[in-house]
């Protein structure tokens, strides 16, 4: 028989497994999400390289047989809109280098920072010491009473606290402005003063600092409409690809397989765009079917076995005895460590598969194709929906003898014998849907 603490140690190592186990999980999930960000950053690189492919140049001609290639209309429109931004960009930048802050900005600009240079050191002074009248308590008192204004006339209370309040100002003046003043008249007419030149330098500061920033305003607005055309250039490309790729997108699976028929390059295109659509589509479901179910899994487990070892510490706490069998130590300590181990490999397998996969001529765009079979040379996918759809609704269904009706014999018989070749090299492997536990 065993005891408490006996127990307690086999609770222990289960817990230990588990929380090993919970960071692995973890440490896959973060893989599976970097290998997605990958296949989305060479996604997003393919569908720009087909829209400078469909878009090698803009004109008039180009763009309009490329409407009637899709089916799709305005493309000339887009086209009209940034011609008349080029166009008002070109009579800015002439409306601009004839205004003398553009035509003469070294000099405008030198002038206006002179201008600005001769004011400063008054500015700042004056700001300096406004800003020891402001910081006391006091000011801000007496400011409130409107006691600094020509027409104060104080009530017979507020005479007294403003007595007390100009002696604590002139004290604080004294101690940190080093200004001195023998009686509270003396004070009010230097803040007079002192308010009346504030209000004179400090808006000129200000009018000749807005100048110098109109000046070099304006030189900025110039520089930008010289470089306007580059810049148009590129959104015009961008948006026109973006277009075109919507149109492709959006346009009934038969007419682009039409179009895929005509052109063998866009197919290309088209089948390495489906191809990593359907890689970042499987991570992502391998996720959650693969990993995140063993996470929730273990998660409970180890909220269990955590509950379990509290109330055994407790009783120890409590100096309780209790008697466990060979079995109930058991139960704890046999975890399945090869079982794991076996999951551990076929996950991160079907992962690493999924993501290198790159043979995407081998695909198709046509509907009834399966690229999971493809890319993972059959393996199990049940628990993928459209695996299992596919599969129910064509169970003799083959990747290796698909064939694009526009496709050329010769084509199809290599991908054939490369099939082949694949099968001797997976036959020679373990065989994930031999392997897979459903649990």
């Amino acid at each position: 028989m065993f005891g408490i603490r006996d127990y307690l140690k086999a609770c222990e190592y289960r817990q230990g497994f588990l929380e090993n186990q919970s960071q692995w999980l973890y440490q896959e999930r973060q893989q599976f999400q970097l290998d997605v960000e990958n296949l989305v950053s060479d996604l997003d690189r393919v569908r720009s390289e087909m829209a400078g492919y469909l878009v090698p140049e803009i004109n008039d001609e180009h763009l309009k047989e490329l409407e009637g290639v899709l089916g799709g209309y305005g493309l000339m429109d887009i086209k009209a809109i940034y011609e008349s931004k080029f166009d008002a960009a070109e009579r800015r930048r002439v409306q601009l280098e004839g205004m003398e802050e553009v035509r003469d900005f070294e000099q405008q600009n030198a002038q206006a920072s002179r201008l600005i240079k001769e004011i400063e050191p008054e500015r700042n002074e004056l700001r300096s010491e406004f800003m020891h009248w402001s910081g006391s308590k006091w000011y801000q008192q007496l400011d409130r009473r409107r006691y600094f204004d020509a027409d104060y006339w104080p009530t017979f209370f507020n005479k007294f606290w403003d007595w007390r309040a100009v002696s604590f100002l002139m004290a604080d003046l004294s101690k940190g402005a080093g200004l001195e003043f023998e009686e509270p008249d003396q004070l009010k007419r230097h803040y007079r003063q002192l308010q009346e030149k504030y209000n004179e330098v400090i808006p000129e500061y200000q009018k000749r600092v807005k100048q110098r920033e109109r000046i070099q305003s304006l030189k900025q607005e110039h520089q930008q409409c010289v470089t306007a055309p580059e810049r148009l250039l590129g959104e015009l490309y961008a948006e026109i690809g973006a277009a075109v790729l919507d149109y492709l997108k959006s346009m009934p699976q038969a007419k682009r397989e039409e179009i895929a028929a005509l052109d063998p390059n866009l197919n290309t295109f088209l089948k390495k765009e489906l191809g990593l659509s359907k890689q970042i589509q499987y991570l992502s479901e391998l996720t959650v079917t693969r990993v995140d179910n063993h996470v929730q899994q273990v998660q409970l487990e180890r909220e269990k076995v955590g509950r379990k070892i509290d109330k055994l510490k407790m009783k120890l706490r409590r100096r309780k005895r209790k008697w466990y069998s060979r079995s109930d130590i058991d139960r704890m300590t046999t975890v399945k460590a090869d079982k794991w181990e076996k999951r551990r490999h076929k996950i991160d397998k079907i992962r690493r598969k999924v993501a290198d996969f790159k043979k995407y001529d081998d695909g198709s765009i046509q509907e009834d194709f399966l690229w999971w079979d493809l890319i993972t040379n059959g393996s199990y996918g049940d628990d993928i929906y459209e695996v299992r759809t596919h599969r129910s609704q064509f169970p003799n269904w083959d990747h290796r003898r698909h064939r694009d009706p526009w496709e050329d014999d010769e084509i199809v018989e290599a991908q054939l014998i490369d099939g082949a070749a694949d099968d001797l090299v997976a036959s020679m492997a373990d065989n994930d849907a031999d392997l897979f536990d459903g649990s």
